[in-house]
């Protein structure tokens, strides 16, 4: 076995023991963890559908998709009360011509059902028997618990408290004034919102190099932060563990976090001012993604002409080459 990842196995597996990430240690394949999104990369199956919840799905789907569904949905329910109206028949609508088309009369029962389920009530077309009367009053009351629904599923999403943080796409193992390295990310608030009392941690996943043939297990490990806390978050944070002796990854060629199925997981606390909440985000690098001998471009710099600090979002990834500090 490689002397490094040796030395790894024995210097961690101690450690490992007292950490638990949640996701057991069985885990063998290549397949990360956490999705870059912050998201588990999780496929549940088996369950029931009294298990599923469609509101918090309609809750945390993407806009455009949420915006899509309700215009479908607002069609379609139109749609099946108009073709009610039309097999009741026209004829059963005061105020609207039967026409010798069918798509003519079809049309008018569809814009007679809009103006029902949303309750405009024009007045120019109107039920004049039995039947058509109670369709009228179902699909009345279902327009308003639909708008009811909808305009609660708005004020949920609207309301709904969220992080957004920029990482930076790859995680560096770059030097540091001490002759010594560090393994490095970046981070940024997307928003002009004020985060306070911001806390990170950093994971450090990979398999058991004497198990990687075989079905072994997943080491979880903590990598401590030269900072762990900042007291306001305005610019940039660069999440930085120091590679000393001491640290898990001592001694660890490029080649080793690929051998091992190396899997970097970082965990974000924040205090979000304007919702007054607690907020948390979380992702992850994989091996495919670590940059060994590079640092990271300064992302802001002082504006002397407006007197303000100027941060430059496109900089959060941009990264340039530097020789690491030889390990004896």
């Amino acid at each position: 076995m490689n002397k490094r990842l040796n030395r790894l196995l024995m210097r961690n597996r101690s450690v490992s023991s007292q950490e638990d990430s949640g996701f057991g240690k069985s885990l063998t394949e290549s397949a990360r963890l956490v999705n870059t999104d912050g998201s588990f990369n999780v496929h549940r199956i088996g369950a029931s559908w009294s298990a599923l919840s469609v509101y918090q799905w309609l809750l945390t789907i993407d806009w455009l998709l949420f915006v899509a569904i309700i215009i479908a949905y607002y069609i379609a329910s139109n749609l099946l009360f108009a073709q009610i109206y039309y097999w009741i028949g026209v004829q059963h609508l005061k105020g609207i011509e039967v026409s010798e088309s069918a798509w003519d009369n079809f049309w008018h029962c569809f814009f007679f059902s809009i103006q029902t389920y949303t309750t405009i009530g024009y007045g120019a077309i109107s039920p004049n028997n039995w039947s058509t009367n109670v369709l009228v009053a179902v699909e009345a009351l279902v327009g308003v618990l639909t708008g009811a629904l909808i305009t609660g599923l708005l004020f949920g999403r609207f309301s709904r408290p969220s992080i957004r943080l920029g990482y930076s796409e790859n995680i560096l193992i770059a030097p540091t004034k001490d002759s010594f390295s560090g393994l490095m990310c970046r981070i940024v608030n997307l928003r002009s919102n004020r985060l306070v009392e911001v806390e990170a941690q950093m994971m450090f996943s990979y398999i058991d190099p004497n198990e990687v043939q075989q079905t072994g297990k997943r080491i979880f490990v903590n990598l401590p932060l030269q900072v762990t806390k900042l007291q306001y978050f305005p610019l940039s944070w660069t999440l930085h563990h120091v590679i000393t002796e001491e640290s898990p990854l001592w001694g660890l060629a490029e080649e080793d976090f690929a051998n091992i199925k190396a899997e970097f997981m970082i965990m974000l606390k924040a205090f979000d001012d304007t919702f007054m909440q607690t907020l948390y985000t979380n992702t992850s690098y994989t091996w495919e993604q670590l940059v060994v001998g590079a640092k990271f471009v300064p992302m802001f710099y002082p504006d002397a002409s407006t007197q303000q600090i100027v941060l430059d979002y496109q900089l959060l990834s941009r990264w340039e080459r530097a020789d690491l500090v030889a390990v004896s």
